[in-house]
């Protein structure tokens, strides 16, 4: 897990006050949608409120594709940890390197992919007599034989260069001022019942903000519009496949927001209905300790708060 590099900077300040921003740090389930969203709302709660910034937190190099919130939240509860302590895992190291190494374009040189690089990585992590798991905060050891393999992949870079990143590309989180904010579904088939408690427990203990739409965040996509009443709630709460890849609530939200894919679609028709959304949600369940089994969603209570009014 690691900060969005386009958030990658030190906490700013307002021109005309002398308090640094509060940072609120999304963790989301979805990589695409989700980010769409909360993109354009920040952009457009920024304009009322500059002492706000959105900090996407996204998954390294090793995370990619991961997309259950228990394995995302304990991922996020260890780096923190490590980062705290100054004690990073190798499995860490690896990923800050390797993220490092694609946002610089440095793997262009190899012929090798970048799966095989990780793997060949690790392989000399392992074969010096290192666990993933274990940590270390000797980085220019590391450093030094992480630099020698590359180089048998064809990728040239400095001990110095790996040693600064690994030490400073940290998540600049805060606890008691800024807020972290987990963002997912109530997926009923990836997200289990144990793993949902498990969630919210290791969220309430590391006072975590978790934010939870069931079934799916696409729900409160739907809830920005007028006609929510005239939904089927059955159907809402089973979200039925009901043409091949399309599930009832995306397509009742392809009927109001045509050209809707999770990728690419028109946020901007959305926002300024966020009244409408808010009032809509307060029609379903917002408790997460319930959210667990009801149909509902409580992200109308983040955007109640970064408007910084109750709706």
């Amino acid at each position: 897990m690691r900060e969005s590099k386009s958030n990658f900077t030190q906490r700013t300040k307002t021109l005309k006050s002398s308090e640094p921003n509060k940072k609120y740090f999304l963790v989301c389930e979805g990589e695409k949608t989700e980010l769409i969203y909360f993109n354009q709302l920040f952009h457009e709660c920024r304009k009322k409120n500059r002492l706000i910034e959105m900090v996407p937190i996204m998954r390294s190099f090793g995370e990619s594709g991961w997309s259950n919130p228990k394995k995302l939240v304990d991922s996020l509860v260890r780096i923190l940890q490590e980062e705290k302590t100054g004690f990073l895992s190798y499995e860490t190291i690896l990923n800050k390197m390797m993220d490092f190494l694609i946002d610089k374009n440095m793997l262009l040189s190899s012929p090798l992919p970048r799966n095989m690089i990780f793997k060949r990585l690790k392989r000399a992590v392992e074969e010096n007599g290192f666990l993933l798991s274990g940590t270390t905060n000797e980085f220019e050891k590391i450093c030094c034989l992480l630099v020698e393999e590359l180089g048998g992949c064809s990728i040239e870079t400095t001990i110095s260069e790996l040693k600064e990143e690994i030490i400073e590309s940290k998540i600049s989180f805060e606890p008691g001022f800024d807020k972290m904010c987990i963002v997912v579904d109530r997926d009923k088939n990836s997200f289990t019942k144990v793993q949902y408690e498990n969630v919210l427990t290791v969220c309430k203990e590391q006072k975590y903000h978790f934010y939870v739409t069931n079934p799916c965040f696409e729900f409160w996509l739907l809830l920005h519009f007028e006609d929510i009443d005239a939904l089927d709630l059955e159907k809402l709460s089973e979200n039925p496949k009901v043409s091949k890849g399309i599930s009832y609530i995306e397509q009742e939200l392809k009927i109001r927001l045509p050209g809707y894919k999770k990728n690419r679609y028109n946020v901007e028709k959305l926002i300024p209905c966020v009244c409408t959304a808010i009032k809509n949600e307060k029609k379903f369940c917002e408790d997460e300790s319930e959210l667990e089994y009801k149909v509902g969603s409580n992200i109308g209570l983040l955007v109640e708060e970064l408007y910084d009014r109750k709706i």
